[in-house]
C-alpha cells in the first residue's frame, strides 16, 4: 500500500529536521522548526554542510544562499523541500503515462 501524502510529508518532515539538528549538533527532538536558523546559530559553513546533506537524503540541490536567508526556519524549509518533491513527483507520473 502507498504512503498517504500526509504520511510522505511527515517522513520528509522527519528527514529535513534531522539534517538540520545534525548539523547544529543538536537532538531532532529538541529543534525548534519554528525559530529562524540564524538564530540557532547557523552559519555559512553549517549552510554548506546542509546543502551537501539534503543533497544526498533527498536528491535536492539547493544553494548555499537560499539556505542562509535570515528568515528561513526548518519549518519553511520543510515546506519548500516538500513542493519541490511534490512537483518532482507529478512531473515523473507524467512521464510515466507518455510512455
Amino acid at each position: 500500500m502507498a504512503a498517504s501524502e500526509e504520511e510522505r510529508r511527515e517522513y520528509l518532515a522527519a528527514i529535513v529536521a534531522g539534517e538540520v539538528a545534525g548539523v547544529l549538533g543538536m537532538d531532532p527532538a529538541n529543534l525548534d522548526t519554528g525559530q529562524p536558523l540564524p538564530a540557532l546559530g547557523f552559519d555559512s559553513l553549517m549552510a554548506v554542510e546542509l546543502m551537501v546533506a539534503l543533497e544526498t537524503a533527498v536528491g535536492l540541490n539547493m544553494t548555499r544562499m537560499s539556505l542562509l536567508r535570515s528568515d528561513l526556519t526548518t519549518a519553511a524549509l520543510i515546506e519548500e523541500v516538500a513542493a519541490v518533491v511534490r512537483s518532482l513527483r507529478s512531473r515523473l507520473i507524467l512521464v510515466m503515462f507518455r510512455w
